[in-house]
């Protein structure tokens, strides 16, 4: 008796393989999916779905900003006070006044150069943009566009195998 324990035995004998050729897999829920493709180019995508808050995919948002632009923590600051404080209308985003002194208290800073930095370091990665209006800046709709979900995707190429890195 197997005390409602799964056993191989309980999995069912195939007199031919299972799997059809469409080389892809989802889970029940669709939390989780894998296709390869053997057509031009032989690709495996691998794909999960999370359910994260609001702040957790900003983190994340922020995060691959930190790892792919180079921003700096205070930039990161700033990316979140700007994304928690842009406005849209329809399904545009309006220019955003940034409160210096706000914003500095809101980021945890103590003196305007920080905030200054941020606004520099954003403003050189085309993340917002100068209006001929003192503290008033354009939101870069890429990095704020109003959505509910985001697609963090990775794209990973082996690299070729020579006689040096297999006798390493």
């Amino acid at each position: 008796m197997n005390d409602g324990k799964k056993i191989i035995n309980s999995y069912p004998n195939n007199r031919k393989t299972p799997f059809s050729k469409k080389k892809s897999y989802t889970t029940k829920d669709n939390s989780f999916s894998i296709t390869t493709s053997l057509d031009d180019e032989i690709t495996c995508n691998l794909v999960g779905v999370q359910k994260v808050s609001k702040d957790e995919a900003i983190n994340k948002m922020i995060g691959v900003l930190e790892e792919k632009l180079g921003i700096s923590k205070g930039g990161m600051n700033l990316f979140r006070y700007i994304y928690l404080n842009a406005k849209y209308e329809k399904d545009n985003i309006l220019p955003i006044k940034i409160d210096y002194k706000e914003s500095m208290i809101d980021m945890g800073y103590s003196s305007f150069q920080s905030v200054y930095n941020a606004l520099l370091e954003l403003l050189d990665k085309n993340i917002i943009a100068r209006t001929g209006v003192e503290k008033i800046y354009y939101i870069n709709p890429t990095f704020f566009a109003p959505v509910e979900r985001i697609l963090i995707t990775e794209y990973y190429q082996f690299e070729p195998i020579t006689e040096e890195t297999e006798n390493d």
